[in-house]
């Protein structure tokens, strides 16, 4: 036994003394620790000037961003010596190395810190840059300075190495992010199973031009000091406005900044736009256009160009409108007020331009002198432009500014359409309320593979968009599978963080090229505009089933929500807590072998509210037949303003959750990834008729992608509940079972005898009339 211990015990005594050896071997010696050190502080200052020279455009703010180098190398040259002296458990490393390590982690940290999204990326990156830095520098600095010929043949095995493994590590690591990135998760068109049964919308292609001939021009200051078009080359002279009251920040150095870069303050804003506009007496529906935020010397308001020559050609004037001068600069490093909560200026200012084309429209020696169609106003907006648009039209119809009484609005314009586009929401809120709309036509479309509005936002305003009875309005919502943010905006792009480091990070590879993803906003925003300035209304079928208008649109996955006036209300979730009871009055709800039954808030990836209830329904008959169902009894009355021409509606999403994910391991070859279905039932009397979802539409899997090139970089889920509006007409009930009365509806009901699992959200369960 004593035998044994001794040789196990001389066995680790002659691993520690190979150990002891080898670390000597890769110890570091002088010159490595030297080159070492020079190698972190120059990849560190490379690493900034490229990421923030290279990857910002505007001259401005390179110059700028040159100066907050030198002020970082110093800021980080004195941190290093207090966090040298701090750390005394790295003694044992060369003292000037030391000093580099933490001069590299301070620059290349804030470097991150400023270019992305903070998290994993930033000690990852951080590790990055310092191996490749420590070990290329170590191994050039010792060939240079002559020590090859001083090193064993050890330690040129371990310099070889070293300088492999950091030649290696910096070239995929460049490859890695100069790749567009990879596929992400892939999702089957469940609307396509019986695509070819939808009739085709009798309708032109709204995407294509009109018969006007286009003509442009543009209106400004005519003191613009970095675009002539708003200087000598204006078409136009307008006056400027006083947004004090909107806008803060202008102050100290960001202010004296602002104010020299623009030429003028606060008190003075300008009224800049860019006009298209069709040839002909007129007069034409107005549509003005707005960005979102950008760099604001990287000139946004060129970007819907597209969008402008469309609907000119198809007879509206158009107008982007600037307001580059509110966006983000460099400035906002030190403090961020001029342009954060800043929305409520951004919607006032539309109605300011309003109120110049009014000005314009009345005065005989104008250009647009009775051109405009004043009873016909439309109102765009792009990311918080989309917020914007929300704001302007709920201010247009208050008498005082929310924030301050004292400020007195006299808008009152007839703004028909409002359309939002990849929007924010919550950034602003008057006087602390979600912003109301009521009464107005409104329309959202946003992109699953958004970069920067990662989650479905837009979809709170569309909520708290609301009708009158006995009004015409309606609204609509577009999620366009593969969409990015930025390419809406044709200055913007495929990047949706702009061109720093962030964008490189971003999996660009599943988005849609940009021809397809322009073609997508032309052929909704052309279809809405179409139907509520030109009151073609057919135009809505493409919102209510968008395989109606399949021929216009490019090869993707859409999920559509449409409402109006007419809708006949039965459960929207929003009454009470009480899960029993309906919106209509009288009305019952019942669930039968149901695994999951609640209503509750929908809310997006962020968490964040989505402005409406809802009811989550889960099951499973996995190995089992349940009878699941959730029914809803009408009152006793009944609706006797149905018949063939109305239709059911309902709106539905897919969760992506699982009501027993300990049954998946036992079932893995069940899946809903083609869509989900079941039947639906209507009873009538004694009659009872069914249609399956599979003869008009599958409910969509929940749409997952990944944003960034690598999932491990996000924390958020990779999709999220986008609901779909279905429309079944009553006359697919009677053909089902010609004895079925639509005229004497008492139960809806919803079996889940298809897909064996699933677990879903319903709302907006009601009827519609088409003959309204």
């Amino acid at each position: 036994m004593k035998n044994i211990f001794f040789r196990v015990g001389d066995f680790f005594r002659k691993v520690g003394r190979a150990l002891r050896t080898a670390w000597q071997i890769v110890f570091p010696g002088p010159l490595a620790w030297k080159g070492a050190a020079w190698g972190l502080l120059i990849g560190s200052v490379l690493f900034w000037v490229v990421l923030f020279l290279f990857g910002i455009s505007p001259a401005s703010s390179k110059l700028a961003h040159a100066g907050l180098i030198l002020s970082l190398i110093l800021a980080s040259g004195l941190g290093a010596f207090l966090l040298t002296g701090l750390f005394s458990w790295f003694s044992t490393w060369h003292k000037f190395f030391r000093w580099s390590f933490w001069v590299a982690v301070i620059m290349v940290g804030a470097t991150l810190f400023f270019q992305s999204s903070p998290g994993v990326i930033l000690p990852a990156g951080i590790a990055v840059v310092i191996l490749i830095s420590g070990f290329l520098g170590a191994g050039v600095y010792t060939l240079l300075r002559g020590g090859w010929g001083q090193l064993s043949t050890a330690r040129r095995v371990v310099l070889i190495a070293g300088l492999v493994f950091g030649l290696g590590l910096f070239g995929s690591s460049g490859w890695w992010l100069m790749q567009e990135g990879v596929p992400g998760p892939q999702s089957v068109n469940a609307a396509r199973t019986n695509i070819e049964s939808v009739t085709l919308l009798d309708r032109l292609d709204p995407s294509l031009p009109g018969s006007y001939k286009v003509l442009t021009t543009t209106y400004g200051s005519g003191k613009d000091l970095h675009r002539p078009e708003y200087a000598d080359q204006v078409g136009i002279i307008s006056r400027s406005v006083d947004g004090t009251p909107f806008l803060q920040g202008w102050e100290g150095l960001a202010g004296w900044y602002l104010r020299n870069y623009w030429g003028f303050d606060l008190e003075s804003l300008p009224l800049n736009g860019r006009v298209w506009y069709p040839e002909g007496e007129g007069p034409f529906p107005l549509v003005l256009v707005v960005h979102g935020n950008h760099m604001q010397d990287d000139f946004s308001d060129p970007g819907y160009d597209y969008l402008g020559e469309l609907l000119a050609s198809r007879g509206m004037i158009v107008v982007s409108v600037d307001e580059n001068f509110i966006n983000a600069a460099w400035t906002n490093l030190f403090d961020g007020k001029e342009t954060s909560n800043q929305n409520d200026a951004r919607g006032w200012l539309l109605l300011e331009h309003l109120r110049l084309w009014k000005l314009w429209n009345n005065e005989p020696d104008q250009l647009f002198y009775k051109k405009v169609d004043w009873d016909h106003l439309a109102l765009i907006g792009h990311s918080r432009g989309g917020e914007a648009v929300a704001e302007a039209a709920h201010f247009n119809r208050l008498p005082n500014y929310p924030d301050n009484a004292y400020i007195r609005f006299n808008y009152n314009y007839p703004i028909q359409a409002v359309i939002a586009i990849a929007p924010v929401d919550d950034q602003y809120n008057p006087g602390g309320w979600e912003t109301p709309l009521e009464d107005v036509n409104y329309m959202v479309i946003q992109g699953s593979m958004d970069g920067d509005l990662t989650s479905f936002d837009g979809m709170g305003q569309y909520n708290r968009v609301h009708f009158n009875d006995g009004g015409e309005n309606f609204k609509a919502a577009v999620y366009v599978h593969g969409a990015n943010h930025g390419q809406y905006n044709t200055t913007w792009g495929r990047s949706d963080m702009g061109e720093g480091f962030r964008s490189a990070l971003l999996n660009r590879e599943p988005i849609l090229p940009v021809d397809q993803q322009e073609k997508t906003a032309e052929v909704f925003i052309s279809a809405f505009l179409e139907a509520a300035l030109h009151e073609d209304r057919d135009y809505l079928q493409v919102f209510r089933d968008w395989r109606s208008g399949r021929a216009w649109l490019p090869d993707t996955i859409y999920l559509t929500r449409y409402a109006d006036a007419d809708f006949i209300p039965v459960a929207t979730f929003e009454e009470d807590l009480n899960v029993i009871t309906g919106t209509l009055e009288g009305t019952e709800t019942k669930a039968f072998n149901i695994d999951e039954w609640s209503e509750a808030i929908m809310r997006g990836k962020w968490d964040q509210s989505m402005s409406t209830s809802a009811v989550r329904i889960g099951w499973d008959a996995r190995g089992e037949s349940v009878g699941a169902g959730y029914a809803i009894e009408l009152p006793k009355e009944g609706f006797n303003n149905l018949d063939e021409n109305s239709y059911l509606v309902f709106s539905m999403a897919d969760s992506g959750e699982d009501p027993n994910p300990e049954k998946a391991d036992d079932y893995p070859d069940e899946s809903n990834a083609n869509g989900i279905d079941w039947t639906v039932e209507l009873r009538s009397g004694k009659e009872i008729s069914r249609v399956p979802l599979s003869e008009v539409m599958l409910l969509q899997a929940r749409l997952d992608v990944q944003i960034d090139k690598a999932a491990f970089m996000s924390d958020l889920a990779p999709g999220e509940a986008v609901f779909q509006t279905l429309y079944i007409p009553l006359s697919a009930f009677t053909s089902a079972n010609p004895q079925f009365d639509p005229t004497e509806v008492d139960t809806i009901r919803f079996n889940f005898d298809k897909s064996r699992f699933g677990f879903i959200w319903l709302d907006e369960i009601g009827f519609w009339n088409s003959e309204n």
